[in-house]
């Protein structure tokens, strides 16, 4: 299902005339080339520079699993796989390591995707002559020269077979599509397929679908990013013009079943929630008219809406009760209206109730004046600020793909701009409490999720609705109030440009200092960092800077609560958050340019005077502890505990999760002081800003706000803890999958020196360590779908340096599997890895780190480890030579970091 909803970026002006004529087409963004090939295949490309020399590009093909026949499910899946497998320009796991050469990651910049109806292939990669022209080589194999050799489709059933792991998530999802899709080819298609067509499947039976399905006239290729147009669709010509339409496809019948009133109590014991959802029904179109743009808008209306509404009724109220709402495209075939909340402590009546309640009563009252006004001025303020961001290559390939497989239209930056704010300007509270009693006139469908049986019925459900009474949520008002009564006036500070960093320091009389960094990959945004040293080793134990943090997200600023916090705030364009790490705490934000005041201002009222309400803890209580109750229930939980108690040793209680014992614990006077003393020193915090900004009116900002904090130079200080781990091995029978699940851990706390030039060495032993599993025991031998492999090394609050790598399979298998990558970690300890997987590794990396630096948030990282706790300021060339300089004997180095033995943990199915 995909939301309908998509960022609408305009700028505010009346000055312009936009006709709202609802049959009126959209037009398409003219800023993208687009055009068809005699064959019938489409191509899109759109030049976006940022970053530099990158692009995304994209293969859809119109193909996916409610194309197979009876005898063929996962099929389409099987093809996506193969098409990795060996083809008409390049040989078995070629064609991978071709596009590693080339600084691509697999699973990071080299995926592919099968859907329902479609599979898409996608690359992301640095844009060259030569990278361009072995892209599109690459494509065109997908499209015409997958090989399908019979000994690679029997090793691959290995893989897909491992793959399609029966989980409680697949569960679920089945029993969800009995009840919103039943007796569909939807119902009886999952992508995944079944595994008896699976292990049937041969070389010919593929070949057979691939043929019928992939034809020029069913597919669209897409580039977004630093290309030059013209090159690109002269190699789409090139490349994809000499193919045959063909018209094998078979026509399926997609309608759904007539949708209708009803229950269904989906019981899934693992789900870890309890939740109601109460859906209506109405006709999709795609969203490609003015009609359904001011739909479109409607939507987020009510979302919002109703949203504004529960906090202003959960005021005082004891258990934090939210109602969301989301308007679904199912299948282009439906639209569906949901109005979800969840359930605490299995009382499904309650839920029920309130959501019924919500629903009679916006029908019969409307919503808010106050509110309303609030809504639209927060839309304004979002449609001024997203005109002048530069999209994402990433946005843009996914709104042509949205247009290609949904036919949503991509609208121009200039026509969202003018239709955005022709039809904010026309909806007025009337429209959208008469479209809200347009969606909500049918018959609705009752969803209720659970662990268990909740032991409702139809007509027990039918008697809720008719007993609930309607709130009023139209007598919602705030009153006049400000966040801040008294702005306060710049303080004085001292300033310092370095030149070779591009960074300004501020240093504040109070102790505060603050790093600006200009950075316009992210045109009209600035994120902020505000921290100091000291995470969860500063506290009693995780479990009470676990609360704490809850608390001070709790939606409350200084003495307002939620409900005005939010209207207080509406018309601005930013969000901030508290949070507390292993190593410091602190805030931080992203917002729009010209909202970068208005987030200051909350900021400082929040650390000027902090405050926990009463009624805050109360409800974070109620909400707490039904949720863990379920928590403790899952069985990820239950191992993942276990793997925690079995694997360390020493001080456990940061390492401990949050028991429903610590929750009930928690008082207002203890969290209320320790509000009160982390934020005692404004001084300890260090400020660093990143993004597109005047620096006189940044500067000036932090010196109301930041330069007034109360405090006095300081940095804060990390606890220092020790832990030790145990190289033990831990095995049940509990599993819920029909696979074992496996964790090893190379965990090393005892390193007695830390070299920052050790990461880079343990990087490459990481790269090598997925490289070999991926060939030596996923291709090889078919014995695991994937493994994740993850290397980290640290310095406080502990050195440690460690591997962790987890992978399910066949419960027969795992032993194997297990010694295997024990062998491959001690022969690259042994013997390294070769010179040219080290090369891939180097030009990935490298390409990696400066894609992230084009984002605010990489240097908001960057600049705080630098400061805080010495760590290297970001340097392209400097990085750069530093990866290049690695030799094998650094990858070796690497791999003895780690420990010698690892941690193993196994957890097998349920016997």
């Amino acid at each position: 299902m995909k939301k309908i909803f998509f960022a609408l970026c305009v700028a505010f002006s009346l000055n312009f005339a936009v006709s709202l004529d609802p049959n009126l087409a959209l037009k398409f963004d003219a800023n993208v080339t687009t055009g068809t090939l005699e064959n019938g295949l489409k191509y899109f490309i759109q030049q976006n520079p940022v970053p530099k020399n990158s692009a995304y590009f994209y293969l859809n093909v119109n193909a996916g699993s409610i194309d197979e026949n009876d005898d063929e499910q996962g099929f389409a899946h099987f093809v996506e796989h193969m098409a990795f497998n060996g083809s008409e320009n390049f040989d078995k796991n070629e064609l991978v390591k071709k596009l590693e050469s080339l600084g691509v990651k697999f699973g990071a910049d080299l995926n592919a995707q099968t859907s329902f109806q479609n599979t898409t292939y996608n690359i992301q990669a640095s844009v060259s002559d030569e990278n361009l022209n072995d892209i599109f080589t690459v494509f065109r194999d997908y499209a015409r020269g997958v090989k399908f050799d019979p000994a690679e489709v029997e090793k691959e059933k290995g893989v897909i077979l491992e793959e399609a792991k029966k989980d409680y998530k697949t569960r679920f999802y089945e029993q969800r599509a009995k009840s919103l899709y039943p007796n569909s080819i939807f119902q009886r298609r999952f992508p995944i397929g079944k595994n008896e067509a699976i292990a049937g499947a041969t070389s010919a039976s593929l070949r057979a679908f691939y043929d019928r399905n992939y034809a020029p006239n069913l597919m669209s290729v897409i580039v977004v990013g630093d290309v030059n147009s013209t090159q690109i669709e002269n190699l789409i010509k090139a490349k994809f013009s000499d193919l045959k339409p063909r018209s094998k496809k078979i026509a399926r019948d997609t309608s759904l079943q007539k949708f209708g009133a009803g229950y269904a109590n989906i019981i899934e014991p693992q789900i870890g929630t309890n939740a109601v959802n109460i859906v209506f029904a109405g006709e999709h179109s795609p969203l490609n008219s003015v009609g359904e743009m001011k739909k479109a808008w409607l939507d987020t209306y009510i979302a919002k809406l109703l949203s504004l509404s529960y906090d202003a009724l959960n005021i005082g109220a004891k258990i934090p009760l939210k109602a969301g709402f989301d308007s679904d495209d199912l299948f282009g075939e439906r639209r569906l209206y949901s109005f979800g909340a969840n359930i605490f402590d299995f009382d499904a009546n309650a839920t029920l109730t309130s959501l019924f309640s919500a629903i009679k009563g916006a029908r019969e009252h409307g919503f808010s004046a106050g509110d309303f006004e609030s809504a639209k001025a927060e839309f304004i303020n979002s449609v001024q600020t997203n005109l002048i961001k530069n999209d994402t290559q990433n946005k843009q390939i996914y709104e042509i793909l949205d247009f290609v497989i949904n036919g949503n239209t991509k609208l121009g930056k200039q026509d969202k701009h003018d239709l955005s704010l022709a039809i904010l300007g026309e909806i007025s509270l009337g429209d959208v409490n008469e479209y809200f009693k347009q969606i909500t006139s049918g018959a609705h469908f009752t969803e209720i999720i659970s662990t268990k049986d909740l032991n409702l019925s139809a007509g027990e459900i039918d008697k809720i609705y008719q007993n609930a009474t309607p709130f009023d949520f139209s007598k919602n008002g705030l009153g006049e109030k400000k966040l801040l009564e008294n702005e306060p006036s710049p303080a004085k500070f001292s300033q310092n440009f370095d030149s070779d960093k591009n960074i300004t320091t501020l240093n504040f009389d109070n102790g505060v200092k603050a790093i600006l960094k200009r950075n316009l990959g992210k045109k009209n945004s600035i994120q902020i960092s505000v921290k100091k040293l000291g995470g969860i080793s500063n506290f009693a134990s995780k479990a009470e800077a676990e609360i704490l943090s809850a608390l001070l997200n709790s939606g409350t600023i200084g003495e307002f609560n939620e409900y005005e916090a939010r209207r207080l705030t509406s018309g601005f364009n930013y969000s901030l958050r508290f949070g507390i790490n292993e190593l410091s705490s602190g805030f931080s934000g992203e917002c729009a340019s010209k909202d970068f005041e208005a987030m200051m201002r909350e900021l400082f009222v929040k650390m000027s005077t902090p405050k926990i309400h009463a009624n805050s803890l109360e409800k974070y209580q109620s909400s707490a502890i039904s949720n863990l109750a379920l928590r403790d229930e899952t069985i990820d939980f239950r191992f993942n505990k276990q793997i925690v108690n079995s694997l360390f040793s020493g001080d456990l209680r940061f390492k401990t999760p949050l028991e429903i014992s610590d929750v009930k614990s928690a008082n207002l006077a203890h969290f209320g002081g320790l509000a009160d003393k982390i934020f005692a020193n404004g001084g300890e915090y260090l400020f660093v800003i990143s993004g597109d900004f005047d620096e006189d009116k940044i500067t000036e900002i932090l010196a109301k706000y930041a330069g007034n904090l109360k405090g006095k130079a300081g940095r804060g200080e990390i606890a220092q803890t020790k832990l030790s781990a145990n190289a033990v091995k831990i095995e049940e029978n509990y599993g819920d999958s029909d696979k074992s699940e496996v964790r090893m851990i190379y965990l090393n706390y005892d390193l007695s020196e830390f070299d920052i030039l050790n990461s880079y060495k343990l990087k490459a032993f990481e790269s090598a360590v997925k490289t070999q599993i991926t060939e030596k025991i996923r291709e090889a031998k078919g014995l695991i779908y994937s493994a994740s492999v993850s290397a980290s090394y640290a310095q406080f609050p502990q050195i440690k340096s460690g591997l962790n790598i987890s992978f399910s399979c066949n419960e027969k298998d795992k032993e194997t599997v297990i010694e295997g990558i024990k062998e491959i970690v001690a022969d690259i300890a042994h013997n390294g890895t070769s010179a040219d997987q080290l090369e891939n590794f180097k030009k990935a990396q490298i390409l990696s780190m400066k894609r992230a630096s084009e984002n605010n948030d990489f240097w908001l990282s960057n600049i705080a480890s630098h400061e805080l706790f010495g760590y290297p300021f970001y340097d392209d060339e400097i990085y750069a030579a530093r990866i290049n300089a690695l030799s094998n004997e650094d990858v070796k180095f690497g791999a003895n970091l780690i420990a010698k033995e690892p941690f193993i943990a196994i957890l097998n199915p349920k016997k």
